[in-house]
């Protein structure tokens, strides 16, 4: 079952990377704030669910290099929140809108391809199979708490 808790990550990552096609091929500025608000609520559940399960943990581990990129990988999801709040204080019909969600989204894919190519195989090596099981129900817990706070 351990298998489990990657399948639902790379699971929400492939979603997120269908929403960033889509809003980097949308031309209609309408249509930007629909496309922003799935992207939203895709994206904060997952990474307050990544924070409170794997991250937890892997920020205390006592390897360094594991710490020092699990901080970066924090990091990166404090740049994806402060964006997602600029973005969603503004005009979101316009281009600056455009561009900072663009902005937001290549941070996000990139953070995601790292995850899914390094990231992993630190979980796999870190976790044994109880471990992941218990994480993904912490990575769950979280998101659903998540989606219930946005509405």
């Amino acid at each position: 079952m351990a298998g489990k808790f990657f399948e639902v990550l790379k699971k929400d990552h492939d979603e997120q990377r269908e929403l960033t096609k889509k809003f980097k091929k949308e031309k209609s500025s309408s249509e930007w704030k629909n496309l922003f608000q799935e992207i939203k609520k895709e994206l904060q559940p997952h990474v307050k669910g990544e924070e409170a399960s794997f991250f937890h943990r892997l920020k205390d581990s006592e390897d360094r290099e594991i710490r020092l990129e699990t901080l970066e990988k924090l990091q990166e999801h404090d740049v994806m929140e402060h964006l997602l709040e600029e973005a969603h204080n503004m005009d979101q019909t316009s281009e600056e809108f455009w561009a900072k969600v663009k902005v937001l989204l290549e941070i996000n894919e990139h953070h995601i391809d790292e995850e899914e190519q390094e990231t992993f195989i630190v979980m796999k090596k870190q976790f044994s199979d109880d471990e992941l099981d218990s994480l993904l129900d912490k990575f769950n817990q979280e998101k659903e708490k998540v989606k219930k706070e946005i509405g």
